[in-house]
């Protein structure tokens, strides 16, 4: 009964995006857009929140956007977060100076984690003390909010999901559409100086976000259709990128394959891979696309029966004629991934268990649910390194 329950919820859920999820985004591409990207924002607002992080600071990718926004009369105050990992005392300390330089607009640029922190910010603007961690939980307002990703991986330029580690450092997520960016941009020359590793890795966390997407009972056509975008662009140009992430060809590509990924599981959700990915990852430290793409390797066989047609589906999109755990693992094996090997005790494993079924249940259509049992055995095996390919 309880199953059923949950199964009656992410039907209604499911309807609800219809009404939800009709926000229409900007897109920007390339240089040769920035321009048009800071004279619509000069039309509407006045002062803009330019948020970076340390590393984004350093390599100085802000400047020419500062100047372009300053060339259309836009006041500009750039801040620079402490840290590329966002926690709750960030927000707070990113909202206090949004409000004391009287900002309007919300312009970010950097990796995922940069992007959150943007949206958790637009979401304290708008509740202010009120919770906004949770479903649907942020009220209305009129601050702006401009995406620009440094990696192609996270898609959050296309969600309405913000991940924030609380006071305990652990992850909990802000879910609302009315922390969907209102406008993105990408230049794929913000990509070249990523480190192998991390592009290797967030690259993986869009391909996640594609295959969890496709195989969700809450997906559509519209879903499949995008993630389909997605594996294509991914498959064609994965490799290649983090092979030379100043190819801009690939880099946007990537950039796209992360978008139209985001924009699949805005609407589809993702699953165990990402709930588990989390849970392991701010234990331990693993980097998400690494935690999610080793769980998603683990997770697909036990999913049996229930994902066949879909599974199908994608390794005939892959152009693969082996199944899809091999081509996962082949790739791991191409960006020098080992498995984790991470000791685990049971009691640990129960708590982290217990983490990633809050996670996923009721909101995420997973096509098998599992008792928190095991997953506790799940993530103990996912730690270790065990897969059954």
């Amino acid at each position: 009964m309880k199953r059923i329950c949950i199964r009656i919820y992410q039907f209604f859920m499911k309807v609800a995006s219809i009404f939800l999820l009709n926000k229409k985004q900007l897109v920007y591409k390339g240089e040769k857009e920035l321009s048009h990207l800071c004279f619509d924002l000069s039309k509407r607002y006045k002062k803009v929140f330019l948020l970076i992080g340390p590393n984004i600071k350093k390599r100085g990718y802000e400047l020419k956007i500062k100047d372009t926004l300053e060339k259309f009369h836009l006041n500009v105050f750039v801040y620079v977060s402490s840290s590329s990992e966002p926690s709750v005392e960030m927000v707070k300390e990113g909202y206090l100076s949004f409000k004391e330089n009287d900002c309007d607009c919300i312009f970010a640029i950097g990796g995922g984690s940069i992007l959150d922190l943007a949206k958790a910010i637009k979401a304290i603007s708008a509740n202010k003390s009120k919770p906004f961690f949770g479903l649907l939980k942020v009220k209305r307002n009129k601050v702006a909010l401009v995406a620009s990703p440094t990696t192609a991986g996270t898609g959050s330029e296309a969600t309405l999901v913000s991940v924030i580690k609380d006071e305990d450092k652990v992850k909990k997520t802000i879910i609302s559409p009315r922390i969907l960016p209102d406008f993105i941009y990408f230049n794929p020359a913000f990509l070249s100086s990523l480190p192998k590793e991390v592009a290797s890795s967030a690259g993986l966390d869009a391909f996640t976000h594609a295959v969890e997407s496709f195989i969700s009972k809450g997906g559509s056509y519209s879903t499949r259709k995008n993630a389909k975008k997605s594996l294509l662009l991914f498959k064609d140009n994965f490799l290649g990128f983090i092979d030379d992430r100043s190819d801009y060809s690939s880099a946007m590509n990537m950039l796209l394959s992360s978008y139209y990924a985001g924009l699949s599981f805005t609407r589809a959700y993702v699953g165990y891979a990402h709930s588990i990915g989390h849970a392991l990852g701010g234990a331990y430290n693993i980097p998400h696309g690494l935690a999610v793409i080793h769980s998603l390797l683990y997770i697909l066989p036990k999913y049996g029966s229930t994902i066949k047609k879909r599974k199908k589906q994608i390794e005939e999109i892959l152009g693969i004629d082996i199944s899809l755990e091999a081509y996962i693992s082949s790739l791991l094996k191409k960006c020098d991934i080992s498995p984790l090997n991470l000791e685990i005790d049971e009691n640990k494993a129960m708590d982290l268990a217990l983490l990633a079924n809050k996670e996923t249940i009721p909101l995420y259509p997973v096509p098998k649910i599992f008792d928190i049992a095991s997953l506790a055995k799940f993530i103990k095996e996912i730690g270790e390194g065990r897969y059954e390919n």
